[in-house]
């Protein structure tokens, strides 16, 4: 998928794509571009100088080296270089630590006050640009706060960060549980345009969880994409914590025509919970053990519990809250008829 910094989707690709799987030549133009556009590709604006630009390729049957292979066949160039197309490389960062966090200090004003420069001017930009013009952060202009403004501002990106995080995952945003009686929601329950104004605060939720938004991903497609419930309180409604053991129940027959997966993320950051393991989720790739109907019993915890088969355990970090992504790729009939339903995390001990 393809979106712009101020979290608004370009267009998808791939299968839930206009090349529908079929891959080919995306064009990506500046805003009010005029002139024609060269035969072959697929052109679209993007309303920002800089975009996102998010791949991601299934695995089938334990096999690694195919979709990599097809992620590596993506090249990324100007325009003027399409007779000479660059190569692309593209590092193995499978070993490798790596902090993708925005900074939630007085950095992370900074890197506002560079982007605000670098980006074209907007009329839809303009009442926001003079909110940040009133903290100094004007195109053009150096951002050179003293020492009590960057005290203030570190102190505001860790408020600011919080109050996020108090809107998402403290309630604040009703009619997102998938179901009435489970403590699953739908983090793209809420749209960000409404008929007369943006939602900031479901934005700011989605934020929280996702960072960015395809329009594949509201979208209700039996057997394509995938969906994202995500859970951060346990069956009595509290927040989980890394210190303790939780079991999750699941159904026989997890609505997914390709493989499925569940995954914590630090509640701090969002980020996958650092647990040890090169990759923190556990799911349908593992050699879980099912129970005799089918179902299986998943365990978070920093330890094993006692009798529960390791190959269905995945640990947690003590003094680390944590919430999950159960996430079905290619959903199917199932899973938005809501015939098949995830138990909540059930607390042990």
């Amino acid at each position: 998928m393809l979106d712009d910094f101020w979290q608004r989707p370009i267009t998808d690709v791939g299968f839930v794509g206009p090349d529908a799987g079929g891959g080919g030549s995306y064009l990506l133009l500046p805003s009010g571009h005029v002139g024609g556009v060269p035969d072959g590709y697929r052109a679209f604006e993007s309303r920002t100088n800089n975009v996102f630009v998010f791949r991601r390729a299934f695995i089938g049957g334990g096999d690694t080296e195919t979709p990599v292979g097809l992620i590596e066949q993506t090249c990324i160039y100007p325009l003027i270089d399409a007779d000479a197309p660059p190569d692309m490389t593209f590092p193995d960062g499978s070993a490798a630590a790596a902090d993708m966090v925005f900074p939630q200090d007085y950095r992370y004003f900074e890197m506002l006050a560079e982007f605000v420069d670098r980006e074209f001017v907007a009329v839809e930009d303009m009442a926001m640009r003079g909110m940040m013009a009133s903290l100094g952060i004007v195109k053009g202009e150096p951002f050179e706060p003293g020492d009590r403004m960057r005290a203030i501002f570190s102190a505001g990106a860790e408020v600011g960060v919080k109050m996020a995080k108090a809107i998402r995952l403290g309630e604040y945003l009703s009619g997102t549980r998938y179901h009435d009686d489970r403590q699953w929601h739908n983090v793209f329950d809420v749209e960000f345009n409404e008929d007369t104004f943006l939602n900031v605060d479901a934005r700011v939720g989605m934020f929280v969880i996702g960072y960015s938004i395809s329009p594949a991903m509201v979208m209700n497609m039996v057997g394509k994409g995938s969906k994202y419930p995500f859970a951060y309180r346990d069956v009595n409604g509290d927040y989980p914590s890394g210190g303790r053991g939780y079991r999750l129940h699941l159904p026989a027959g997890v609505p997914a025509a390709n493989l499925w997966s569940v995954t914590p993320y630090d509640a701090d950051n969002a980020s996958g919970l650092d647990n040890g393991r090169p990759f923190p989720s556990i799911g349908s790739l593992d050699e879980l053990v099912e129970n005799e109907d089918g179902s299986i019993d998943l365990y978070f915890g920093p330890e094993p519990p006692a009798g529960a088969p390791e190959p269905n355990w995945l640990r947690t970090v003590p003094g680390k809250g944590w919430f999950t992504v159960l996430r079905p790729y290619n959903p199917t009939e199932a899973f938005f008829d809501q015939s098949w339903r995830p138990d909540d995390f059930e607390p042990l001990g």
